[in-house]
């Protein structure tokens, strides 16, 4: 009994932490200084702002790396990769 219990105290404390790493904000809409558009979540795993690459969709980069200025575009393209990252779809009839 106490190996089965100890199994799923750890199997439970092993998806919470996964949860907490993985765990980010809603993505959100911002404008850069230099007129320029993003979209943006924090990340508890990397204690900071990622961006979404506007282009591809398909990674999210810090502001340091060196993909960060395909992070940037028109309001018109973060606004569609915005309502493609939240687009949940309708249940089909």
């Amino acid at each position: 009994m106490n190996f089965i219990m100890l199994v799923a105290v750890g199997l439970v404390s092993g998806f919470c932490t996964y949860r907490l790493l993985t765990w980010a904000s809603r993505p959100k809409i911002v404008r850069f200084k230099d007129g320029t558009y993003g979209v943006r979540r924090f990340s508890w795993f990397f204690m900071g702002y990622l961006y979404i690459n506007l282009a591809s969709q398909a990674f999210w980069w810090g502001r340091g790396d060196e993909y960060f200025p395909e992070c940037r575009g028109t309001e018109e393209r973060a606004r569609a990769v915005l309502n493609t990252l939240t687009d949940k779809g309708e249940v089909a009839k």
